[in-house]
């Protein structure tokens, strides 16, 4: 297991909108645990999918451990996206990713997928990383991996440039998607958002929309 934690940009403002999406997220998570919410209907039901379902269902977890996992990704890599964009201009951009990636996901579904509720920010947190890696491919990431064989475990801590655990990440989402190894997890939104974040990125960038320097993808 690999978990990225940290990364070693400057920043030139805080990232107030970053931390503002992932207080909502967890607010949500309690509104869930304490009065419940019906994930047929706010998450993304492909076979029966409403308009509202691919917006609502990027702020509905399953379980801490799904929470804790895509709010630490997107504290590792979107805070330094929402300092490049900026605050609104991110907040536009993380909710496209989560919209996009679960239309793609609800596009993609079939047999029991299709009648089985999406829901997560992975989509849109994929966007964000997506877009990061567009921006400071090179730049260094904390990671923090755990593995173990039978009764033996090692844990420990490296650093690698972004594209190398990223295109990790991306790789095994890719290989679960074209093997259907992926079990309930929504790889397609996985990718989908990935997808569209690269090009968000690359985009912004070709344009000159957004600041440029010599370590960005392009």
């Amino acid at each position: 297991m690999l978990i990225p934690y940290g990364v070693d940009n400057p920043m030139g403002r805080l990232p107030v909108m970053n931390w503002a999406i992932i207080g909502v997220n967890v607010a949500v998570f309690v509104v869930q645990a304490t009065d419940g919410i019906d994930l047929e209907v706010y998450g993304t039901v492909p076979s029966d999918l409403r308009w509202y379902q691919p917006l609502t269902s990027a702020f509905l977890h399953v379980g801490v451990l799904h929470l804790a996992a895509n709010m630490l990704f997107l504290w590792t890599f979107g805070n330094n996206v929402n300092d490049r964009l900026g605050h609104w201009r991110y907040l536009a951009a993380y909710l496209a990713f989560a919209v996009l990636s679960d239309l793609g996901h609800a596009l993609m579904a079939s047999g029991w997928m299709a009648d089985v509720p999406c829901v997560g920010a992975s989509g849109a947190v994929f966007g964000v990383v997506g877009t990061y890696l567009a921006f400071f491919p090179i730049n260094d990431v904390k990671v923090a991996y755990f593995f173990w064989i039978f009764v033996f475990v090692r844990t420990g801590t490296f650093s690698c440039s972004a594209y190398w655990i990223i295109g990790l990440y991306v790789a095994w989402d890719l290989y679960d998607a074209l093997m259907g190894t992926g079990g309930a997890v929504a790889v397609v939104a996985h990718l989908a958002g990935f997808a569209v974040g690269l090009a968000t990125g690359l985009t912004l960038l070709w344009k000159g929309w957004v600041e440029r320097d010599e370590y960005d993808l392009l």
